[in-house]
C-alpha cells in the first residue's frame, strides 16, 4: 500500500509530531510506503489500471484509489436565507441559527463552543449524533442550553484504537501521562502556558474520563499535570510549532 499526502507525518497537526511519528512508525512496520509531502495533482485511467501525477513529475502506477479529501457543508440553498454562513451554517452553544426558529447541529453546524471559547465545526459522526440529540431536546423544551461536550474521534490503526478528547494547538506541549509511545500503549495529554487542550488515550481508555471532565469544566493545565502525576507520567516532550 503506498501512502501520499502533503503533511510530513500522518495526523500531525491533530496529535502532535512525537504521537504522529510513533504512527508512521506503526504503518512502516506493516508495510505501507509512506510518501509525505507528495501531493496527487491528477488521476487519471480507469479501474484496475489508475495513474497518478504526483507534484514531483513523477507517476505511480496502481489498480485502486482511495481518496480521503474532508467534508464542505453544502450551504448555497440557505444563501439569502438570514442565515449566517460561514464554512457552515453558524450558531450559539445551544444550536440556535440566528434566524426565527431555525436550529443547526452535527456536520453542518460551526457553533460558538462555551469550553474551547471560539468557533467549532466538527465532522465526526459521533458528534452529529450527542449534537443533534442535545439540540433536538432544546427544540422540544423550548430550551436554550448550552452544548458543553469537547470534541472527540476514534480511529482503529492495526488492531489498537486511539481516541482523542479536545483539540490540540500549534505550539502545545505534549506529556506522556501514562505508559510509553515505544510500547504502544500510553496516554498523552497536550497543553500550553496554563491551558488544558486535549487527552488521547492509546490502550489506556479507562483513563480518559478524569480528563475528559477536566475539559469540559475548562481546568488548567496545571491541573491536568497533577492529575497525571498520580500516574506516573514517563516524559514530557517540549513545545512545537505543528
Amino acid at each position: 500500500m503506498h501512502v501520499f499526502g502533503t503533511s510530513p507525518l500522518p495526523l500531525g497537526r491533530v496529535i502532535g509530531p512525537e504521537i504522529a511519528a510513533a504512527l508512521r512508525d506503526l504503518h512502516l512496520a506493516h508495510g505501507v510506503a509512506l510518501h509525505a509531502g507528495t501531493a496527487v495533482r491528477a488521476v487519471t485511467g480507469v479501474p484496475g489500471a489508475y495513474e497518478l501525477r504526483l507534484d514531483d513529475a513523477s507517476v505511480h502506477r496502481t489498480p485502486f484509489v482511495l481518496a480521503g479529501i474532508g467534508a464542505e457543508p453544502e450551504v448555497d440553498w440557505l444563501l439569502g436565507s438570514g442565515v449566517k454562513l460561514n464554512g457552515g451554517v453558524i450558531c450559539d452553544s445551544a444550536g440556535r441559527a440566528g434566524a426565527p426558529g431555525v436550529w443547526a447541529a452535527g456536520d453542518v453546524a460551526a457553533f460558538d463552543h462555551p469550553v474551547l471559547g471560539h468557533l467549532v465545526r466538527v465532522e465526526h459522526w459521533t458528534h452529529a449524533v450527542q449534537q443533534g440529540r442535545h439540540v433536538g431536546l432544546n427544540v422540544a423544551r423550548g430550551e436554550a442550553v448550552p452544548y458543553t461536550a469537547v470534541p472527540y474521534f476514534w480511529t482503529e490503526q492495526y488492531g489498537r484504537r486511539f481516541d482523542c478528547y479536545g483539540r490540540r494547538r500549534p505550539g502545545d506541549q505534549t506529556l506522556i501521562a501514562e505508559g510509553s509511545l515505544d510500547s504502544g500503549v500510553f496516554l498523552a495529554l497536550s497543553g500550553h502556558g496554563d491551558e488544558f487542550h486535549a487527552v488521547l488515550s492509546c490502550g489506556r481508555a479507562r483513563s480518559l474520563k478524569a480528563y475528559r471532565k477536566l475539559l469540559e469544566r475548562r481546568g488548567s493545565w496545571a491541573e491536568a499535570r497533577a492529575l497525571a502525576r498520580a500516574g506516573q507520567p514517563v516524559g514530557v516532550f517540549r513545545a512545537t510549532k505543528s
